[in-house]
């Protein structure tokens, strides 16, 4: 018989014991369960002291370790406690999974302030992940400011999406995505940073994606939005302390963008009066001062519209869901100091609304432009009263259903302008029969309101694409007296303005250049125009679903270049088709052209008079003392046109 320490059996049983952990699956143990048992938050924290979720982070937090769940979508605004939903899922995954785990930051300084400010306080203030944390000795190499390693195996690693080295060679079974609206869409031409984390978790059948952001990107190229727009698209709803009816907290009511739930006073200072504020019932019109916030929310319950989409969950929340007590009142007067000011405002509307901003000149909403065309009843094909100009525009397509897209647009002295007419004529650009159909169209003109018929005073044709410019100028050069010319968008003009002649002439055709930038710029910034002011755009009841959304097909983006770190502008296309937009762009370059290059008169000192005049003289023309409509040529009154 051998015998032994006396201690030696209660290390045996403490070594198997330690064996048997190794291979025990992971306790049964929620996110905000683990966070409410281990998590403190410190001194410095808005909120110190043992950490509870706030209502609406609930099940945003259960989503993430919901193993049917395997994308998590937060369309958000700020002081929603992201970051602390973020170091929860973290501390989760290190402490109870030993998970590897990503997180996707914007850039290499904000991927180094999230991991000083917030990271490094949370292991410090966390005694779970702090008695694990693996640093390093002369032994071994152990834990970075953005990379962690523990002793249970877990670790994560804080990447920049800027730098595609840093994602190529590191993998994680959970990734978090911050702030996704700053990344940008392709890392030194090697893909979208979305991408290619995406790729760094395909080796986990497990794997799961948690994606927070505030907008701030226009709608259509925000990424959360898109990512929004996919997912289950959740709302949360609470009830109404009268009439018990669920709904979200809106900062306006979705079927009158002009009415606004959350009301205040201001004094004579447009200073908001904290006590007046309250929120609206859009149900039954109560008054909900913020006191009712919290008991509202406790008794609320996210709803979420795709109930189908199971996957892939999302969550929209803006300020109105802060915790924070007088947080309307704040909201109310930021609001007011935002008003007249674009770059407040957007901010405002990013950071408290979570919602994404166009700016005027930028881009424009379609169900808007259909909203404010379905006011306006004319007649296809007649042009308005008070219309001093009359131009049109084609755009060439060579795709494989070819066809030339015309549009006669009228110009009022005011500059307000009026889609008159929009033709399609289908066929390869590169025969005739395509040609002689548009040149029909031209000249019957058009019915002026008063029963006369009007001529276009100038017609511009797209000569962009190589393969067919020599048709265009074909068209052009034999009606260069009828002011038929061709065409052609550049970046940006050797003169200022919105159009000018060019240099280079091809068979004695005059040419004239676009200026894309200026003219596109120019049109989105006069749709937001109250529709009676000048320089308005007016769009028809009849034009078509297409029409409008080809009107919002491009968004004007900023690029930095990596080496120089220079800013500039460049128009991203959103959808396939573009030619509405793109006639638009030429007709505010015919303006131009003609008021300041083919009749310089009308846009000198008293060019509006001339305007004014043209205008009254349309409105009181029969069809044979301006124009004769048999042959399209205008008769000349007094040398005004040339």
């Amino acid at each position: 018989m051998i015998t032994s320490h006396p201690s030696a059996l209660l290390e045996l049983e403490a070594a198997q014991g330690r064996l048997r952990r190794l291979w025990a699956p992971p306790p049964e143990i929620t996110i905000e369960e683990w966070a409410h048992a281990h998590r403190i938050l410190p001194s410095a924290s808005g909120r110190p002291g043992q950490w509870v979720a706030d209502p609406i982070q609930r099940e945003i937090q259960a989503s993430c370790c919901d193993p049917d769940v395997r994308e998590v979508v937060f369309m958000k605004a700020t002081r929603l406690g992201w970051s602390e939903i973020c170091n929860n899922t973290l501390g989760w995954g290190i402490a109870v999974h030993a998970m590897a785990m990503l997180m996707l930051q914007p850039s290499r300084d904000t991927a180094e302030q999230y991991c000083k400010d917030r990271l490094e306080e949370m292991i410090d203030s966390t005694p779970e992940l702090a008695r694990i944390l693996r640093v390093s000795t002369s032994k071994g190499s152990g834990s970075t400011t953005r990379f962690k390693r523990f002793t249970n195996g877990g670790a994560f690693s804080v990447l920049s999406a800027g730098n595609p080295r840093e994602m190529r060679s590191i993998r994680g079974r959970f990734a978090i995505e911050d702030e996704a609206d700053g990344y940008k869409n392709d890392v030194s031409d090697e893909g979208d940073p979305d991408k290619i984390i995406r790729r760094r978790m395909d080796e986990f059948y497990d794997a799961h994606l948690l994606i927070g952001s505030t907008p701030g990107m226009p709608s259509g190229v925000s990424r959360i939005e898109k990512a929004y727009n996919r997912s289950s698209q959740g709302i949360y709803l609470n009830p109404c302390p009268n009439c018990n009816a669920m709904e979200p907290f809106l900062w306006r009511n979705p079927t009158n963008p002009t009415d606004y739930l959350l009301r205040y006073e201001k004094d004579k200072d447009n200073q908001v009066l904290p006590d007046s504020v309250y929120w609206r019932c859009i149900r039954c019109g109560h008054k909900i001062e913020e006191r009712w916030k919290v008991p509202m929310m406790e008794a609320g319950h996210w709803h979420h519209r795709r109930p189908g989409v199971t996957a892939v969950k999302g969550y929209h929340a803006n300020g109105l869901y802060a915790m924070f007590l007088g947080h309307w009142a704040k909201l109310a007067q930021e609001w007011v100091d935002a008003q007249g000011d674009q770059l407040e405002l957007k901010a405002f509307i990013n950071l408290n609304l979570a919602e994404t901003y166009s700016a005027p000149g930028e881009s424009v909403d379609p169900d808007e432009t259909r909203r404010r065309s379905e006011q306006d009843d004319r007649p296809r094909a007649v042009v308005p009263d008070g219309v001093a100009i009359l131009a049109v525009q084609v755009d060439v397509q060579t795709a494989a259903q070819g066809r030339l897209e015309a549009q006669a647009v009228g110009f009022m002295p005011d500059e307000r302008a009026f889609l008159v007419d929009f033709q399609v004529f289908p066929g390869n650009p590169q025969e005739q029969n395509v040609w002689d159909d548009l040149d029909s169209w031209l000249l019957l003109g058009w019915r002026h309101q008063n029963g006369a018929q009007m001529q276009a005073h100038v017609v511009f044709i797209d000569a962009r694409d190589g393969n067919t410019r020599d048709a265009v100028f074909a068209f052009c050069a034999p009606r260069a007296e009828r002011w038929i010319f061709p065409q052609m968008g550049v970046d940006s003009l050797a003169s200022k303005g919105w159009c000018e002649e060019s240099s280079s002439k091809k068979n004695t055709v005059r040419v004239f250049l676009t200026s894309t930038d200026d003219t596109k710029r120019v049109f989105f910034s006069r749709m937001a125009l109250d529709p009676n002011a000048p320089k308005s755009i007016h769009i028809p009841a009849w034009t078509s679903h297409e029409y409008h959304e080809q009107l919002g097909s491009e968004k004007r983006m900023p690029v930095t270049d990596n080496k120089t770190r220079k800013t500039t502008f460049k128009w991203v296309q959103t959808r396939a088709r573009n030619e509405a937009l793109d006639l638009w762009s030429y007709a505010m370059s015919a303006w131009w052209a003609i008021t300041k290059i083919l009749a310089p008169h009308l846009g000198g000192p008293d060019g509006r008079q001339h305007l004014e005049a043209l205008a009254q003289q349309a409105s009181q023309a029969l069809d044979k003392v301006s124009y004769e409509a048999s042959s399209g040529r205008r008769i000349r009154s007094k040398g005004a046109w040339r």
